[in-house]
C-alpha cells in the first residue's frame, strides 16, 4: 500500500507542483494519475522512488515512510518505465533486461531462466529476441523490453509515465490490452500516468483526476462516468459521461450474451462456419474454429467487459466471437451481432 498524506512539493522557484495531496494505492491495485499537463502526475510519481522529494507531508509504502528508506534499498523494490525506454544500444535484450539481476548477483542460470520468462510474458519469443539489438526492435517492441526490464528483479510496485504516449494508435491499444492481460496475471501495484482519458478508464481500478497539484476526485472508472464531481472533470470526461441514474449493467456485455457455448456463423457460400468453446479439466479453454482448425490463443472475457473491450479483443484474436466465462465456467459467448445489437440498443434508449 502507498499513502500520500498532505504532500506537497514546492519548487525553487515558488510553485507548487503538488499541493496538499492525500490519497491512498492499494496493494495490487491498478492506479491511474490523470490531468492536463503540468497537474502534478509526474511530480506526484516520481516522490513515489524519490526522484523528488516533497516538501511537506509524508509518503508511506505499507508502513514505512519513504524518506526514512535507504534509497538504493528503495529502488529496489520499484519498476519504472518510461515514455522513451532509453535500452541500451550496445547491449542485446537478454543484457538489458538482464542488468538489474546481475547488480543483484544473481546466478547465470537464473538469470537467463528470468529472460526467456519475461519475454513470454510480453508476447515476444526468447528464441527470436534475447540476441537482438534494440536498434532493430520496433517502438513498440522496444516499450515491451521496458516493461520486462521494469519486471526483472520482480519488484513490488511498477511506476509508469506515459510509456505508450509516444506509439501510433495500433502498438498503443495492444500495448494497452497487454498490460491490462498482464497485471492480471502479475498483480503489482502499478502507478500509471497519462493525459488520455480513454486510457485511463480502459486501465486503471482506480483513477486519480488532478489539477494544480491538487486531487480533484479519485474514484472507480465508473464512479468518474455516472458522477463527475465537477465541471472539470465533467470537460475531461466529455461525450464519455453516462446518464446519471444509468445502472452499471446496462453499460456491460453482460446482458447481450448469446447464452451458448457455439457460435454459428451465418452462411457463406452455403459453408456453415462453426466456433466450439468448450474447457479442458484444468479449466484452460479449448476451441474448435470452423469445425476443423484448433486454436489455443482465444482469450475468454467476462461479463463486466464493456462493449470496447470485447471489440479490442475480437479484433486482436482476429475470430467473429470470444467466449464468456465467470467461475471458470463458459456462460455464453458475445460477437460482432451482439455488440451491435448493443449498440442499438443503448442508442433507441438514450433518445
Amino acid at each position: 500500500m502507498i499513502t500520500f498524506e498532505g504532500v506537497t512539493k514546492t519548487f525553487a522557484d515558488g510553485t507548487k507542483g503538488v499541493d496538499n495531496l492525500s490519497l491512498t494505492i492499494n496493494s495490487g491495485e491498478f492506479f491511474v494519475l490523470i490531468g492536463p499537463s503540468g497537474c502534478g502526475k509526474t511530480t506526484t510519481m516520481k516522490m513515489i522512488n524519490r526522484l523528488i522529494d516533497p516538501t511537506e507531508g509524508v509518503i508511506k509504502i505499507d508502513d514505512d515512510r519513504v524518506q526514512d528508506v535507504n534509497i538504493n534499498k528503495l529502488r529496489w523494490n520499484i519498476g519504472y518505465v518510461l515514455q522513451q525506454i532509453a535500452l541500451f544500444p550496445n547491449m542485446t535484450i537478454a543484457e538489458n533486461i538482464a542488468v538489474v539481476p546481475e547488480m543483484m548477483k544473481w546466478k547465470k542460470t537464473e538469470i537467463q531462466s528470468r529472460v526467456d520468462e519475461l519475454l513470454n510474458m510480453v508476447g515476444l519469443k526468447p528464441e527470436q529476441f534475447r540476441d537482438r539489438m534494440p536498434n532493430e526492435l520496433s517502438g513498440g517492441q522496444q516499450q515491451r523490453i521496458g516493461v520486462a526490464r521494469a519486471l526483472a528483479w520482480n519488484p513490488n510496485i511498477i511506476l509508469m509515465d506515459e510509456p505508450f504516449s509516444a506509439l501510433d494508435p495500433i502498438s498503443r491499444e495492444q500495448l494497452q490490452e497487454d498490460i491490462r492481460n498482464l497485471q492480471k496475471e502479475i498483480k503489482k501495484t502499478i502507478v500509471f500516468v497519462t493525459h488520455d482519458m480513454d486510457e485511463a478508464l480502459h486501465l486503471g481500478e482506480k483513477i486519480c483526476m488532478m489539477r494544480d497539484g491538487a486531487a480533484v476526485q479519485i474514484g472507480t472508472p465508473e464512479e468518474l462516468l455516472t458522477n463527475p464531481k465537477d465541471e472539470f472533470v465533467q470537460q475531461f470526461i466529455g461525450s464519455r459521461a453516462l446518464k446519471k441514474g444509468k445502472t452499471s449493467s446496462e453499460n456491460k456485455i453482460r446482458s447481450f450474451i448469446n447464452k451458448s457455448s457455439s457460435y454459428l456463423r451465418p452462411e457463406i457460400d452455403e459453408l456453415d462456419e462453426q466456433l466450439q468453446f468448450t474447457t479442458k479439466p484444468d479449466g484452460s479453454l479449448n476451441q474448435t474454429y470452423f469445425q476443423s482448425v484448433h486454436r489455443t490463443d482465444v482469450q475468454a472475457v467476462s461479463g463486466d467487459y464493456t462493449a470496447k473491450d470485447a471489440y479490442t479483443t475480437l479484433q486482436k484474436l482476429e475470430i467473429p466471437a470470444i467466449p464468456v466465462v465467470e467461475d471458470e465456467m463458459i456462460i455464453g459467448t458475445i460477437s460482432y451481432e451482439d455488440l451491435a445489437r448493443m449498440a442499438a440498443e443503448g442508442s433507441v434508449a438514450s433518445k
